[in-house]
């Protein structure tokens, strides 16, 4: 491919080179909420912890900020996990919720990776 054919698709499809560049040197995809979802309930089943977990689809009765998850780990021990995007902010409601949770003493973990989920439970575990 010529210098200018390059250019001229890089014109064409900004989005799809961008993408393709940033997997070239690394630098992944932000991965959706919902396919994180997904990854911690499934991690969650394997390593026989429950995992108490809102719909994602439709509107629920839960309360207004609780996080996303509330996994129950062994020795008594829980884990308070909220799930954003790597640009994903709180709402009101959560930050109010983690305010308060804060107050009696329990933190909720904002987790923006697998990575960072499987680091928090390493560390409720470890305590």
């Amino acid at each position: 491919m010529t210098p200018a054919e390059l250019l001229m698709l890089i014109e064409r499809h900004p989005k799809l080179v961008g993408e393709a560049l940033n997997t070239a040197i690394g630098k992944p995809k932000p991965q959706r909420e919902s396919q994180l979802h997904k990854q911690i309930s499934l991690e969650c089943h394997r390593r026989g912890f429950i995992a108490l977990h809102g719909a994602m689809h439709k509107a629920t009765s839960r309360t207004a900020g609780e996080p996303d998850f509330v996994v129950l780990l062994p020795n008594g021990k829980v884990a308070l996990v909220e799930v954003k995007t790597p640009n994903g902010k709180l709402s009101d409601d959560q930050e109010r919720l983690h305010g308060k949770a804060g107050a009696l003493g329990h933190k909720v973990h904002v987790v923006r990776s697998f990575v960072q989920f499987l680091e928090t439970i390493k560390m409720k575990e470890a305590r």
